[in-house]
């Protein structure tokens, strides 16, 4: 989700369509670029999902270790790069000597500082950049477990979530610009608002239960209803936490490779929190 939700303080004086939604068209042409793009990749799966996770691995990771360098932080860029990578090719491949590497990465990053005599921001410097590999490649990753854990029923429920995510920043960005009156969290991002929440939340609830009737009728309405509920909080969380980052670091966007959204964090910051959610609670809650 992105940081478009508006309140009082922030509407334009020019209440035209085009000064209330500066960015519409560049988000429009993104979309219609990029979203089939990721639903082909998802229903391909294997190599072709396996790629566009490590090709969003490795640019949300350069730009979390660049807010990390904005804040005058140190990360070990490629040592995060190489785990996060190598941490993908674990999560779609699961093969046990590929395990074995990532606690060699492990062992060695920690211990390189120690190889080289570095002492100045050792902890620091180590723990960002594992902390990116955490965030970043990891939940991505679960993009690769929800497909191929659940054949097919792994597709459309990588869809669904997909949608779902998407639904609910279309539905939060105008209802936060129309209706904005009430920051949700004024010291995080100011911008967005409750009436964007509400507004996404009912679009959300509303696409949930179409797509579980005439699609994804493997799953009862109760627990498209929970997903679709839990997608808004885990969603809202995930804008919130990139947010976090972006205000501590004292910059605007993660990135500018996405015109009109920013940066792979700033479009995929929700999803990153929401694809994990809806794998777990289906591994846990509905097939036990």
């Amino acid at each position: 989700m992105t940081d478009q939700n508006n309140n009082e303080n922030f509407r334009p004086k020019d209440n035209s369509f085009k000064s209330r939604f500066p960015t519409l068209g560049l988000r429009f042409l993104v979309a219609l670029l990029g979203i089939p793009l990721m639903l082909g990749m998802s229903y391909l799966g294997g190599f072709w999902l396996a790629g566009l996770v490590a090709a969003l691995s490795f640019l949300g990771l350069w730009e979390f270790y660049g807010l990390a360098r904005a804040k005058g932080l140190h990360p070990l860029t490629w040592w995060g790069i190489a785990g996060g990578l190598l941490l993908v090719i674990y999560l779609s491949l699961r093969w046990q000597s590929l395990l074995a590497l990532l606690v060699l990465w492990l062992l060695l990053i920690m211990s390189r500082m120690v190889f080289r005599d570095e002492v100045e921001e050792a902890i620091s410097r180590i723990g960002i950049t594992i902390m990116g590999v955490l965030y970043i490649p990891f939940l991505f990753g679960h993009m690769l477990l929800l497909r191929a854990d659940y054949s097919f029923t792994g597709y459309k429920l990588l869809f669904f979530s997909m949608v779902l995510v998407w639904l609910c920043d279309t539905g939060a960005y105008f209802s936060g610009m129309l209706f904005g009156k009430h920051p949700l969290a004024p010291h995080i991002s100011p911008k967005k608002s409750i009436e964007g929440l509400i507004g996404g939340l009912l679009v959300t609830i509303a696409a949930a239960v179409l797509l579980q009737k005439w699609w994804l009728w493997e799953i009862s309405v109760i627990d498209s209803l929970i997903m679709a509920a839990g997608a808004v909080v885990l969603g809202t969380l995930g804008d919130l936490v990139e947010s976090l980052f972006k205000r501590d670091a004292s910059v605007k966007d993660a990135g500018n490779l996405l015109p009109g959204h920013g940066g792979i964090l700033d479009r995929f910051d929700s999803m990153l929190f929401v694809i994990p959610f809806v794998y777990w609670y289906f591994r846990l809650f509905v097939i036990g």
